[in-house]
């Protein structure tokens, strides 16, 4: 069982101010998931006074590449699971998770969709929600059929004040080389089919004005079937199941 370093992924540029709450973020964030993602909308209780996080909010939880993940809009998305390959046992029993987060994670509980706030639609991006709407753009590109083999997720990383902090981009190859898409750019940008194994080249090449310390590749799930069914004929694309997080 190989044990898992707690990382933060979140954007490297100031939140915007957006027409959402915070709770409504969170059900933003489930929403790009889709449904076929085990996903859950918490609502957790912290008696930490001097926390970062509120003294009651909401959270997803969800599973991606065999491991919990944890998104708050205010911090973006950090591992949730401590051992990789134990997400079925994790979902049973979150309490000791979260408090591995903050100890003063005392209470939670799942949140129904009956109890979704209404919310105004947002053309906003999701705050912090690199690692979520890379998700959401592979789902896209799978479901028009767009060409793109072995995709990952690709977590850059940067020091600041604040500790170690992350951005997150989408890596696939085509039939040109590696291609990189940030979910705030309208297009993917090319690089060399020599860089595909090499994380810190592409992030360097990638977030040309930040100073990338560390890089490191994340598993994306398969594409359930009835996107790639959707997708047809002009499907052309192929997913190769060899994504991983790399080793400390």
């Amino acid at each position: 069982m190989t044990f898992l370093r707690r990382l933060i992924w979140c954007v490297l540029v100031p939140l915007a101010a957006g027409a959402s709450s915070p709770s409504q973020d969170v059900w933003r964030a489930r929403d790009l998931l889709g449904p076929d993602t085990w996903a859950e909308v918490i609502r957790i209780e912290n008696r930490h006074r001097h926390s970062a996080y509120p003294a009651r909010f909401d959270a997803l939880v969800f599973e991606q590449g065999g491991i919990l993940w944890f998104y708050v809009p205010s911090e973006g998305t950090q591992s949730l699971s401590l051992y990789r390959n134990h997400a079925d046992a994790d979902k049973a029993d979150l309490a000791p998770l979260l408090a591995a987060i903050e100890p003063g994670f005392v209470r939670h509980r799942e949140v129904s969709v009956v109890e979704r706030p209404a919310a105004p639609v947002a053309n906003s991006p999701l705050p912090n929600g690199c690692f979520l709407e890379c998700i959401a753009r592979w789902r896209a590109k799978v479901e028009r059929g767009d060409q793109g083999t072995r995709p990952r997720l690709l977590s850059c990383y940067t020091e600041t004040a604040a500790g170690l902090r992350g951005h997150t981009v989408l890596v696939y190859e085509t039939t040109d080389g590696v291609e990189v898409l940030d979910p705030g750019w309208r297009r993917p940008r090319r690089f060399s089919r020599l860089w595909r194994e090499d994380p810190m080249a592409l992030a360097t090449a990638t977030l040309t004005d930040e100073k990338i310390v560390k890089a490191r590749w994340v598993a994306l799930d398969p594409v359930p079937m009835p996107l790639v069914a959707k997708a047809g004929n002009s499907l052309r694309w192929r997913e190769v199941a060899t994504a991983h997080l790399a080793p400390e």
